[in-house]
C-alpha cells in the first residue's frame, strides 16, 4: 500500500492507493463519486449564515475540505484510526478543523 497527496478541487488529499471507493475518482477526475452531492449540499449551505460543520465518517475529508469553505468550523469525526491518521495530515495546515478519533 501506497499512500498518494492527491491533488483535488478540495485541496490536497492523503489517500491510500488500496481504497476501492474514492482513490480511483480522486486521483484521475479530481473529485469524489460523491461530487454531486458535496456541491449541492455546499450550494444550499452558501445560502444560511455560516456555522459549524459536522462530518461524521470523515473518511479522506472528501467532505470535510469543501465543508470548511461554507463553515465557520468543521468537526470531522473519523472512527478508524488509520483513516484517522491521514485525515489528519491532509487537514492538518488549516485551521477551521477539529479533528477527533470516536
Amino acid at each position: 500500500m501506497t499512500i498518494e497527496r492527491i491533488e483535488t478541487v478540495y485541496g490536497p488529499m492523503h489517500v491510500p492507493d488500496t481504497d476501492t471507493h474514492q482513490y480511483g475518482w480522486l486521483k484521475n477526475a479530481g473529485v469524489s463519486s460523491e461530487d454531486l452531492w458535496i456541491r449541492e449540499c455546499c450550494g444550499l449551505l452558501r445560502e444560511v449564515p455560516p456555522g459549524v460543520s459536522l462530518d461524521v465518517g470523515a473518511c479522506f475529508g472528501c467532505w470535510s475540505l469543501p465543508l470548511s469553505q461554507v463553515s465557520t468550523k468543521v468537526i470531522a469525526i473519523e472512527p478508524q484510526w488509520d483513516l484517522y491518521k491521514l485525515l489528519t495530515k491532509t487537514l492538518a495546515d488549516h485551521d477551521r478543523f477539529e479533528v477527533i478519533n470516536a
